[in-house]
């Protein structure tokens, strides 16, 4: 969920000029993300109701909540009965999205102790704690947490606060999931699990942090990828190191084009990651794919030099 920009009075208007700079709902959106205490206490004295938009989601409450260092607009507005559902119209963020993606946590325990949803969902199915996990903030990671906020929940994606966090390479926000019980073998619509995602990106720390947790080293996605392939496949030198020592079997293939970890390394002319895989498994070089080709024929085929030399001499 791309949650980080504030979500601003001009954006999200789309009427016409005249009603646009007439209606009073502008005074009240542009007070609010002025920081204007006055000119907010003079509409709200007047009677005016905070949750009258003209436009569905659009709010002084979700507006407050995007914006940096706003928790005294937020308690005025929340005194006032401002709607916690309301749903922003590009992404259906609430106001704890908005305030979990800045990493306002004293905000966040406003709206908590106001009732707010610790499990609302946005359009994507993130919760708050997704979007604070993808983020690496840890201080409203520790907020939801304490509001019971689960640990293990899924977006449409499948993905958990736990992915998102690894996809990131926030080590700190991994480490809080995990001792708060996040499961370090959860998998996404597509089988992957935070190992392949850490993998695929070469967050070293967070691979080491995952197998000292008890993260399997090996598992095999919906297509038969592993975590060793796929930091193959980027030349993760480290990772794959780091895989190879946990006892990842460099001769695994994929289901679909049936290629070991080798035949993506020399592909892609990762020379350093070659040499860890032939040195963990001599034989992955005669290992054929579903074309019958080695990993020397793929080398060739991209004009991979150095790893074609290597090979040759090996």
């Amino acid at each position: 969920m791309a949650l980080s920009q504030p979500v601003s009075s001009s954006s999200v208007w789309v009427m016409e000029a005249d009603d646009f700079h007439a209606h009073p709902f502008m005074d009240m959106l542009d007070a609010v993300h002025q920081r204007n205490i006055l000119q907010l206490q003079a509409l709200l004295q007047q009677g005016f109701d905070i949750n009258s938009t003209p436009l569905p989601g659009v709010s002084p409450l979700l507006i407050s909540a995007s914006c940096h260092g706003q928790s005294d607009i937020m308690d005025m507005l929340l005194d006032h009965n401002a709607s916690l559902t309301a749903q922003d119209p590009t992404y259906g963020g609430t106001a704890l999205h908005w305030a979990a993606a800045n990493n306002e946590y004293q905000m966040l325990g406003m709206l908590l102790e106001r009732n707010a949803e610790v499990m609302c969902r946005s359009y994507s199915g993130a919760t708050p704690l997704h979007v604070a996990a993808g983020q690496g903030h840890t201080a409203s990671i520790r907020t939801l947490l304490k509001a019971s906020a689960d640990p293990d929940a899924v977006d449409r994606q499948g993905s958990t606060p736990l992915h998102e966090a690894v996809h990131g390479g926030h080590i700190r926000a991994v480490s809080l999931l995990l001792r708060q019980n996040a499961d370090p073998a959860c998998t996404d619509c597509s089988k992957d699990t935070p190992m392949h995602v850490a993998s695929r990106r070469g967050h070293l720390d967070v691979v080491e942090e995952l197998l000292a947790a008890g993260a399997d080293a090996e598992p095999s996605n919906s297509s038969g990828v592993t975590p060793l392939m796929s930091a193959a496949f980027f030349g993760h030198h480290d990772v794959v190191s780091a895989l190879l020592a946990r006892g990842a079997n460099a001769r695994a293939h994929d289901s679909l084009q049936k290629r070991s970890s080798l035949h993506w390394a020399a592909m892609n002319g990762h020379l350093e990651v070659v040499r860890a895989l032939l040195q963990a498994s001599t034989e992955s070089k005669g290992l054929i794919d579903a074309q019958g080709m080695t990993a020397f024929d793929l080398a060739t085929e991209s004009d991979a030099a150095e790893v074609l030399q290597f090979l040759r001499s090996f």
